[in-house]
């Protein structure tokens, strides 16, 4: 999922909001080429937010560096971070219906909200709301 928000006009972005996935420790492959084929400093002064859903969240930091240092290769602020539990069916465990199988869900949509009104209420002026799908 890639959202751009902010636009001025057509012209000027200022916040990109990236999310996937984590497959096989890293995000979805369309968005990891998506990132390689940005013109070089395609990305001087735009914010990056990321965001992403795994079996095991607590490795997130592993899970977002490669794609947070190709975003900072182009020019990118990468300014925050967001992980949470995803259904994850990776190797042996699809066997047994995976990890995390009802993720994620009401509170972890919660968290993302507050994750993300944190964000536009620190990055935008003057400050908006951000409410979930389904509320």
């Amino acid at each position: 999922m890639l959202l751009i928000c902010g636009a001025d006009s057509g012209r000027q972005i200022f916040e990109i909001w990236i999310g996937s996935g984590i497959y096989y420790a890293r995000f979805h492959k369309s968005i990891r080429d998506w990132v390689k084929r940005l013109p070089a400093n395609a990305g001087i002064g735009q914010k990056v937010f990321l965001f992403s859903t795994s079996g095991l969240p607590f490795l997130s930091v592993f899970y977002h560096y490669p794609l947070r240092r190709s975003l900072r290769r182009q020019g990118f602020e990468v300014v925050a971070e967001f992980s949470c539990r995803g259904h994850d069916t990776f190797g042996p465990l699809w066997l047994f219906g995976g990890l995390n199988r009802r993720h994620p869900n009401v509170h972890d949509l919660k968290r993302v909200e507050v994750f993300a009104n944190e964000l536009v209420h620190r990055y935008t002026d003057p400050p908006r709301h951000v409410a979930t799908a389904g509320r």
